[in-house]
């Protein structure tokens, strides 16, 4: 059993890889009998403010190797959910609300805070974004909220680009990659209609000037790295203008 756990954006945050769950050691799965339920618990350990806990099955060397992981199926499911090709489950999403945790809902957040209509490729609509901290500052990240909602199930898997340019049209940051919230959400996976929930650590450099910098976003196929175009013309979105203060002195 691979028990971990992951942020909205999709990536680990903590895993067993350094800290062993206790239960697997002194009660191996090799000795576990038919039917019977075993308790895995981890060892504590710092996680952000909001996280999933995710769990599979590995019998090989390294988690990366998705080839090892055994396959999922879920039966009398109500909070789990498979997810990467049904080779593990996320089986919960908490956030910390002072020493508590609360149990989020999958699709807990409303209508974003800023919502606009962007169509992509005619089949993709952009319905809005939400960005956290405003103003940022260099050195920390941003963290952008994408609301996707496509009319049809895509047939091919796009990744989302996020880039922050400077006065001179520079990319100064930036965050591609499959759309996630809490593990990946591909969008070959979107049912038609439904609102997909997309988020995004944009990581800001330490020695960025203070100043106002444009945030843009759009869809490219991962192998042909060709963009999709817009509706409207073009092949991005201006989200927004984001004020950027210095790093913060020690």
């Amino acid at each position: 059993p691979w028990p971990f756990f992951v942020g909205p954006d999709g990536k680990v945050v903590e895993d067993t890889t350094e800290r062993p769950a206790p239960a697997l050691l002194w009660y191996p799965p090799e000795r576990w009998r038919t039917g019977e339920t075993v308790v895995v618990q981890t060892l504590p350990w710092y996680l952000p403010e909001r996280w999933a806990v995710a769990v599979g099955v590995l019998n090989g060397p390294a988690w990366a190797d998705a080839a090892a992981r055994w396959p999922a199926r879920c039966e009398k499911c109500t909070e789990a959910t498979l997810l990467a090709d049904n080779t593990w489950a996320r089986v919960g999403i908490y956030r910390r609300v002072g020493r508590a945790l609360e149990t989020i809902p999958p699709d807990e957040r409303g209508g974003p805070s800023h919502p606009l209509r962007a169509e992509f490729a005619g089949s993709i609509a952009l319905l809005g974004y939400d960005v956290n901290p405003l103003p940022a500052r260099a050195g920390h990240t941003v963290d952008v909220l994408l609301y996707w909602q496509a009319q049809t199930t895509p047939g091919r898997n796009y990744n989302v680009f996020l880039h922050l340019r400077d006065a001179a049209n520079t990319n100064v940051a930036q965050a591609d990659g499959i759309p996630s919230w809490y593990g990946p959400q591909p969008t070959t996976s979107w049912p038609p209609g439904k609102t997909v929930l997309d988020a995004h650590a944009l990581l800001l450099p330490k020695n960025l000037p203070p100043g106002r910098y444009r945030l843009v976003a759009g869809l490219y196929d991962w192998q042909t790295q060709m963009r999709l175009p817009l509706a409207s013309g073009g092949d991005e979105v201006e989200l927004a203008t984001l004020e950027i203060l210095g790093s913060a002195s020690r």
